[in-house]
């Protein structure tokens, strides 16, 4: 019977040769001194028929305390001189990630992420590696999953954690965490456990201490089976994406791509979701996009021209003679932000509750009601930052909302904190209540008559001002 060093070891060496790489290549491994990281650098460092030029990188954060991080570095630099592999060490300012959370829409571990990643691709140019080695294991892939399904994923999210991604592997993906453990008593490696894994703060977390352990009484092969399941989508995400690539070419003009509509529109609506998705990860990688609002943005035939499909702080969607163009928005700051507003969206924003709910019949009779708004809903109703150019709708004409806060007197520090609400392209609202100000309706009524889509945005504890 073979060890579970023989096992892991054997696992990683299939991984290495189905994807050719070579047995002298030189690999940046993060790093974390916690169980998969330091297994995944112990099985690289010593596989036989390997010689691997190893350079382990550690990132600190700045989330946790300092005592915590002392520790984990400590331990993390005596196990680098036993395993005999060079180590380098990174930091975040403390604080920075969080705000980097909050200034971009982003959670903590995403914002997290992108920086560790960022700090080992400096590493990796600067040492002119070859791979980036990151410690995924086979659990992670069942959390990745279960989270993506309950998140209403498409094909693309249910493929799982990609085994590779370019100069991106992950060796030990094929390695439960059990063996891990096991490996790290067989072979008397002392590893650092980071506390807010224990805790219930995170999807992620709650998942693998509270929901899996239940399903795994039921279902005691649940790893390996989602990990064939996840094998089976990536074969139809790659199918759609070869498709979508051969049937439907944008032409790139600096910031801005094009495609004829008789020909985005004469294909299948899920090739033309996944096309115009191609697009948007080139404009804005790693920002997440919601799946109805560009499913609803691809949807339909031949929508004319002067079209807004889509629009957030990044990016806009439209269309303008006879092509569908989708283009960065170059004056957009880190600071920027939306929130996209559906009927049930219920979002906390500067001290302010913004609901969202379909309007009723009586609701019509009192739109000049206070914390009432009713608005047409013809394209996706977003709530965001305010930009170069906005004006909004007054009796009369249209006034830019540089004269209004200049009326109102904001502080330039305030005016990239006042957010207004866009429907279709044209801004319905500007709320300013939370930092002392006014809000401000755009004045145009809504009647009965009217087919369209009707959405009620209810602020609880806000006055409505339209002059």
């Amino acid at each position: 019977m073979k060890s579970i060093k023989e096992t892991i070891e054997n696992s990683v060496r299939t991984y290495l040769e189905n994807f050719s790489i070579k047995p002298e290549s030189r690999v940046i491994a993060g790093w974390s001194g916690g169980p998969d990281s330091t297994v995944m650098i112990s099985v690289l460092k010593n596989l036989s028929g390997y010689n691997l030029d190893i350079t382990a990188v550690w990132y600190n954060h700045g989330l946790r305390s300092l005592r915590e991080i002392e520790e984990e570095e400590r331990l993390v630099c005596l196990q680098a001189e036993k395993l005999g592999v060079r180590l380098i060490r990174g930091a975040s300012g403390w604080g920075v990630i969080k705000s980097t959370a909050s200034e971009q829409s982003q959670s903590i571990e995403e914002a997290a992420r992108n920086a560790r990643y960022a700090f080992f691709e400096e590493i990796r140019r600067k040492q002119a590696a070859d791979y980036i080695a990151v410690g995924h294991n086979l659990n992670d892939n069942t959390e990745t999953m279960l989270m993506r399904f309950l998140q209403n994923a498409g094909t693309a999210g249910l493929s799982g954690i990609p085994v590779r991604r370019g100069i991106i592997i992950r060796p030990i993906c094929g390695v439960g965490r059990a063996d891990i453990e096991e490996y790290l008593k067989e072979e008397s490696l002392d590893v650092s456990i980071d506390h807010t894994n224990l805790e219930n703060d995170f999807l992620r977390n709650k998942l693998r201490l509270d929901v899996l352990p239940v399903i795994r009484e039921s279902f005691p092969y649940v790893d390996e089976n989602l990990s064939h399941l996840s094998k089976k989508f990536r074969l139809q995400n790659d199918f759609i994406e070869y498709e979508s690539e051969k049937r439907l070419v944008w032409h790139e003009d600096k910031d801005r791509w094009a495609i004829r509509q008789d020909i985005f529109y004469s294909e299948h609506l899920l090739l033309r979701i996944r096309s115009v998705f191609s697009i948007l990860n080139r404009i804005a990688p790693g920002t997440r996009i919601k799946y109805s609002a560009v499913e609803q943005a691809a949807a339909g035939e031949y929508p004319g021209n002067g079209k807004i499909l889509l629009r957030t702080s990044v990016f806009e969607i439209l269309t303008s003679e006879g092509y569908i163009f989708i283009q960065r928005l170059v004056n957009h700051t880190k600071k920027s932000y939306f929130i996209y507003l559906e009927p049930g969206v219920r979002e906390e924003f500067f001290g302010q509750t913004v609901s969202a709910s379909n309007a009723k019949n009586e609701d019509i009779e009192v739109s000049g009601a206070e914390n009432r708004l009713l608005l047409e809903w013809n394209g996706p109703l977003i709530l965001r930052s305010c930009r170069e150019g906005d004006c909004i709708e007054i009796e009369g004409g249209c006034k830019s909302l540089k004269k209004l806060f200049s009326e109102w007197k904001v502080k330039p520090a305030d005016r990239s904190r006042l957010p207004v609400i866009e429907d279709n392209g044209r801004i319905s609202a500007v709320l300013g209540r939370h930092l002392g100000y006014n809000n401000r309706l755009a004045c145009r009524r809504l009647t009965s008559g009217r087919k369209k889509k009707i959405l009620l945005i209810i602020n609880s504890d806000t006055e409505t001002i339209c002059e």
